[in-house]
């Protein structure tokens, strides 16, 4: 039985979801709405580098399907990273359009 090895794109989505918390490009806006002013805080950086990782994770399990020689724990463990991958990828859109903040 061969060993898990993280494939190029299972590892870029890493690289890309690790740089989204590292690099920012910031904008913020104030409004008022109502009487009320309203603040807009938006991160360019992070919001482009989760898209990037959503798309990397999908191509990892696309790459999964085209493997069949690997076995069934070895291909359950590639998806489990895309899976994390896009997890974190989503976090970091929501992140960077301002709709969530947990950090």
């Amino acid at each position: 039985m061969t060993g898990f090895r993280p494939t190029r794109t299972e590892l870029l989505g890493f690289i890309c979801c690790l740089l989204g918390f590292i690099i920012h490009v910031t904008d913020r806006s104030t409004r008022t709405v109502g009487g009320v002013d309203v603040t807009y805080d938006y991160d360019y950086a992070t919001a482009g580098f989760g898209a990037v990782a959503v798309l990397l994770a999908m191509k990892a399990l696309a790459g999964v399907q085209s493997h069949a020689a690997w076995p069934g724990r070895v291909k359950a463990l590639h998806v489990l990273t895309a899976g994390v991958v896009a997890l974190i990828g989503l976090y970091q859109i929501a992140s960077g359009a301002g709709v969530l903040r947990l950090v």
